[in-house]
């Protein structure tokens, strides 16, 4: 049987992004989880995820963690993004991008 242990799901997702493409989706049990690389479609679903996306089903397998800008919806979400829209701006991003990056090489 498939299991997706948390200390290697991230590897695994990783494998699949780069032999499958930059976006896939993949089903345990009834529920269905889209993972992307795409950061076009990161931007959609971080601009329209109040608009009936359940954010907080992107961590039903644990490797999040429990809150936060990414994993609330509704009402915390609102408010979350009202908070940190002021500081989100395209040049304050671009200068986030190199330390992003040297953490996301870290994992």
């Amino acid at each position: 049987a498939f299991e997706m242990d948390p200390n290697t799901a991230l590897a695994r997702m990783r494998s699949w992004i780069k032999h499958y493409g930059k976006t896939i989706s993949f089903r345990v049990f009834t529920t269905t989880f889209i993972a992307t690389a795409n950061p076009d479609t990161i931007k959609k679903i971080l601009k329209d995820s109040n608009k009936g996306l359940i954010v907080r089903q992107l961590n039903s397998l644990n490797l999040l963690p429990k809150s936060g800008m990414f994993l609330t919806d509704g009402d915390d979400w609102k408010m979350n993004r009202r908070t940190v829209d002021p500081i989100m701006t395209e040049p304050n991003v671009r200068g986030m991008v190199p330390v992003m990056s040297q953490m996301a090489n870290r994992l």
